[in-house]
């Protein structure tokens, strides 16, 4: 449910089924620091795009196995 939550969010396709399905399985405070620290990533991501921000020389973002 957290998952298809945070999906349907970055696609900005959240509807009262997933709504529904996440409130199921969550507490009200727990769906608000869900939604915060998602959007909250999504907006990190967002400014580092449009700022043309890049990894510092020789940094391993995404090490052999998916794993760091």
């Amino acid at each position: 449910a957290m998952l298809a939550l945070v999906d349907a969010m970055c696609a900005g396709t959240v509807d009262d089924a997933i709504r529904a399905e996440a409130a199921r399985h969550h507490d009200p405070a727990a769906l608000v620091e869900l939604a915060w620290t998602a959007g909250q990533y999504s907006s990190l991501s967002m400014i580092t795009d449009a700022l043309g921000v890049e990894p510092e020389p020789g940094l391993d973002l995404c090490p052999p196995g998916g794993t760091s």
